[in-house]
């Protein structure tokens, strides 16, 4: 926590090359891997830091460079403890979840659509109870199959986090029978990638996030 960041690129045969220090403008305080934005064939990575410009997430998107690239700095309130990357709110394109002290930041991916602001793709969700780490699951079943977080407290509680509109309901064997029909015709293939880049992502006020669970430490 606060050093550097650094890539050791693997030669393919057991070995790596020197290290190679990523400019960040901070030292790092967070780090976590997988997709954001679009995704793609390589995973991006999300690096909380602070520096003179104070706390902020840098991501690296594969499709802007990777870790070798310019990163997208989101400025946050406080330092990024922990950060964990999957989709947060129900749109095609990834985001990053941050804890900050006793808030939730999530940042959500826009896809291809230009945003002059980045501090607006931000959402802060306040959690009552300072936080130190969170990992994201699916914890709770749902007809979308959306992500939830698990937040773990500074006393060592674990608060499970969901969006406020879930459909928990279970499905019907006539739906189940339709599903299936549906596979099998071909109904589920993924969509063209190429279309999804200008999709009508997550705007503010969209979904709220609330407590699904508690479970005190031991």
């Amino acid at each position: 926590k606060g050093g550097g960041l650094y890539l050791l690129a693997g030669r393919g045969v057991g070995s790596f090359d020197a290290p190679v220090q990523i400019s960040l403008g901070g030292g790092v305080t967070a780090i976590g891997k997988g997709k954001f934005n679009l995704g793609g064939s390589v995973e991006d990575v999300a690096v909380g830091i602070n520096g003179p410009e104070g706390p902020a997430i840098a991501v690296f998107d594969d499709q802007a460079g990777g870790i070798l690239g310019a990163p997208a700095v989101y400025p946050v309130a406080a330092e990024a403890t922990s950060v964990a990357l999957e989709s947060f709110d129900g749109d095609v394109f990834y985001d990053v979840a941050a804890v900050t002290d006793s808030e939730l930041q999530i940042i959500h991916g826009s896809g291809r659509n230009k945003i002059n602001n980045l501090s607006s793709r931000v959402e802060t969700i306040p959690l009552g109870f300072n936080a130190t780490a969170l990992v994201a699951g699916n914890f709770v079943w749902d007809r979308k199959d959306n992500r939830e977080l698990a937040v773990i407290a500074s006393d060592g509680s674990v608060n499970v986090l969901q969006q406020e509109t879930l459909d928990t309901r279970p499905y019907t064997e006539a739906e189940m029978a339709q599903m299936k029909a549906d596979r099998e015709n071909g109904k589920y293939r993924s969509e063209d990638r190429d279309h999804l880049q200008f999709e009508r992502g997550w705007r503010p006020g969209q979904a709220e996030w609330i407590s699904s669970g508690r479970v005190s430490a031991l």
